[in-house]
């Protein structure tokens, strides 16, 4: 099955909104309580369980899949028409045959299930020598990511009403930017702290775990900033 499609058109440079800049009042404190005690675990993790800089980059391998579950059901709140293109989207193609809207979402997950199987395939060749994880420890780590991107679903998109605000384009590019820096984030620290032989050292992970959650933290506030300008009269969709 061959598909291709492009949900929308970028706005004009005149009418864009312009870039906010990022504040903790941007998101609600439970979103952000959530965010920072789900990359503490593996901190944790590691002094208490003897977690690698490989069992790390593993677990955000996860996560970058449980966004894509939540990019999707961000993507299915998008009030909208469901049986018909607005002006200026490109209809989604299947086998070169036009579909409806209501067929995004589904090739979203296609798409991005295949990317990450990839993307999968080389965090496993690179860091499974590395593995020494327990199946219990890893599954309360992957528990406490899928909380704290729900307390934001639920609290930002859902309660502030950022879907008011998203677009499918917005949302179709949202993973992609997740699994690019996670890759990038692969190469630029995962990789030098295996050829320095520190994937077994707790402070490597802690370090590693701290440089994360910073990105992570910025992100965050970045896509909710960006969603509050868009509530003020000119549609900027949130980046994730």
């Amino acid at each position: 099955m061959k598909f291709s499609f492009s949900p929308g058109k970028d706005q004009p440079e005149s009418v864009r909104a312009p870039a906010a800049r990022p504040r903790f009042s941007d998101t609600t404190p439970s979103a952000l309580a959530s965010l920072i005690m789900a990359n503490l675990y593996p901190c944790y993790a590691a002094i208490a369980h003897g977690w690698s800089v490989g069992d790390v980059v593993i677990l955000y391998w996860v996560e970058s899949l449980v966004a894509v579950v939540y990019t999707y059901l961000k993507m299915r709140r998008i009030p909208r028409d469901w049986l018909h293109y607005a002006e200026g989207e490109e209809p989604a193609l299947v086998n070169g045959e036009p579909r409806p809207p209501y067929y995004i979402p589904r090739l979203f997950l296609v798409f991005y299930g295949f990317a990450g199987s990839v993307h999968g395939f080389f965090v496993i060749m690179f860091f499974l020598h590395a593995v020494t994880f327990g199946w219990a420890a890893f599954a309360v780590a992957t528990f406490a990511l899928v909380c704290s991107h729900g307390i934001s679903f639920v609290t930002n998109y859902l309660g502030r009403r950022e879907y008011e605000q998203a677009t499918l384009k917005a949302l179709m590019n949202a993973p992609l930017k997740r699994l690019l820096f996670l890759h990038l984030f692969i190469l630029v620290a995962g990789i030098p702290f295996s050829a320095l032989a520190l994937l077994q050292n707790a402070v490597a992970v802690i370090l590693f775990v701290a440089l994360k959650t910073a990105a992570d933290l910025y992100a965050h506030l970045r896509e909710h900033a960006a969603a509050k300008v868009g509530e003020k009269g000119t549609e900027l969709p949130p980046e994730g």
